[in-house]
């Protein structure tokens, strides 16, 4: 397994098909598996790995309506800051300009999914 990351529920997918035709599964990771890699190498029962190999956070990355790809962990820590702020009454002007410009629940509810696909249970 080599990867620089992709779709968790992708990845969840492979790990399903792998256990249902296999009774054992095992990763080679030569040099890294990153994010949605590393959720699919976990799912075996063993990873061989070398010194300078390596297992990446497991961070889910989500497209943008505009194409844009951005850590889903990360904007919904943002957004609970600008709630944070919203709720002590110390939201700028341009804060509540912006959310108010680009709040979108199902991406938000989106987000909310893919964080919750990689949190361990």
């Amino acid at each position: 397994m080599e990867t620089s990351g992709g779709l968790i529920d992708v990845a969840e997918r492979i790990a399903i098909i792998l256990r249902h035709h296999y009774k054992k599964v095992a990763f080679l990771v030569p040099s890294e598996a990153m994010s949605a890699g590393t959720i699919l190498v976990m799912s075996g029962d063993s990873i061989y790995m070398d010194y300078a190999s390596m297992l990446g956070p497991i961070d889910p990355q989500v497209q943008t309506s505009n194409g844009d790809w951005v850590p889903a962990l990360g904007y919904l820590e943002q957004y609970d800051q600008f709630i944070e702020k919203a709720n002590e009454g110390a939201l700028s002007g341009a804060e509540l300009s912006y959310l108010i410009e680009n709040f979108d629940p199902a991406a938000l509810y989106r987000y909310d999914q893919e964080k919750e696909l990689s949190t361990p249970c």
